[in-house]
Order: C-alpha cells, then sequence, then structure tokens
C-alpha cells in the first residue's frame, strides 16, 4: 500500500512538470505566432493607395493637361477592371 502512494507522488511530479513545460511551450509558441503576424503584416510597411489619394496625385500632375490626364484616367480604370467589384 504504502508502495502504490509512492508511485502515485511520483507520478503527479512528472505530470505536473510535464504539463508546466507543455504549458510554457504552448504560451511561447502562440506568442511568437502573434509577433509574426504583426510583423508579417503588409500595412505595417506599407500604406495601400486609395482612390481618392490616387485622385489628387493624378489631378496634381496632369494639370492643365488632358491627354496626360485620360492617359492616368484609364491606366486607373485597367487596375481595377480585374477586381471583384470594379469600378464601373
Amino acid at each position: 500500500m504504502m508502495l502504490e502512494n509512492q508511485g502515485a507522488q511520483n507520478e503527479s511530479k512528472v505530470g505536473k512538470i510535464l504539463s508546466e513545460s507543455t504549458q510554457k511551450a504552448v504560451i511561447s509558441l502562440v506568442l511568437s505566432m502573434l509577433l509574426s503576424a504583426a510583423v508579417l503584416d503588409l500595412h505595417l510597411f506599407a500604406e495601400p493607395s486609395h482612390g481618392f489619394s490616387f485622385g489628387l496625385k493624378v489631378l496634381a500632375y496632369t494639370y492643365g493637361d488632358a491627354e496626360a490626364f485620360q492617359v492616368a484616367f484609364d491606366a486607373y480604370l485597367n487596375s481595377w477592371k480585374d477586381d471583384k467589384n470594379p469600378l464601373i
């Protein structure tokens, strides 16, 4: 009977050590995944272009030149034609 109690205590110590090491590994993995997802986010490094800012840039560069404006406008429409929600 005494040996059985001692064996149960040893198993609980081993189980406790294994569960603590597993818990540390899982926490480390989850934290590393969260940090890597934040680092690999494109918006962190490059700001996506928006239609309004693009339009202002086109107006600034082509002010007074109707042909250049039309070329830039057509290029903008062509860049969005294969999108799931096309502009036109």
